[in-house]
């Protein structure tokens, strides 16, 4: 999903972008490729997002785009949907990047028909092993994703990305297999590892 990231940034053209870190370091290397000077919020100590403080900023400097993970990468926390509504009732495009969606059992895109200043970012890479292909899509207002495809760049996705991923949506419910069982070891090690404390 990293050219969807990429197409957002040019087409909102915005004079600043919002991130919240430790996040996913994309988000300031395509803010800088892009000249948009990126505002760093921190994140609580919990890791969480401080919801209050990114509306400050985005009042404060006007700014008109907000990029968060849910389930953040590298800490794993989520951002609630409730937390998300706040974001999107301010005058800007929020986009929740959730590429680990899959491991979290949770999204923001029940909120896109309320909300047409939200964007869904979603990878193949994560849940369909399909890394390498560099396979992604978005979910947004229809006039939003229309003015994406206009700017996108022809055959960004190639012929063998684009048959893998057809054929990891066909075999989605036995690939899920794998994402269920990787999701058990992962509360399982979490587990163990809380006797430990």
């Amino acid at each position: 999903s990293d050219d969807i990231l990429d197409i957002i940034m040019r087409l909102v053209d915005a004079d600043s972008c919002i991130i919240s870190p430790p996040t996913f370091g994309m988000y300031k290397f395509l803010g800088t490729i892009s000249r948009i000077p990126i505002i760093e919020v921190p994140r609580r100590p919990n890791f969480e997002v401080d919801v209050p403080a990114v509306v400050a900023a985005v009042r404060a400097n006007k700014c008109r785009l907000v990029m968060l993970p849910s389930p953040n990468n590298p800490t794993g926390t989520l951002l609630p949907n409730a937390d998300i509504e706040v974001l999107c009732k301010e005058d800007c495009l929020v986009v929740i990047d959730e590429a680990y969606a899959d491991f979290a059992g949770c999204s923001a895109d029940e909120l896109l028909s309320k909300y047409p200043n939200l964007v869904v970012c979603r990878t193949f890479s994560k849940w369909a092993g399909l890394a390498g292909l560099r396979v992604g899509y978005g979910l947004g207002d229809p006039a939003l994703i229309e003015r994406m495809m206009a700017i996108k760049q022809p055959y960004n996705v190639n012929v063998a990305a684009e048959a893998m991923a057809r054929a990891a949506i066909r075999h989605r419910d036995k690939i899920l297999v794998t994402v269920r069982s990787l999701i058990a070891q992962r509360d399982r090690m979490v587990e163990y590892l809380g006797k430990y404390r």
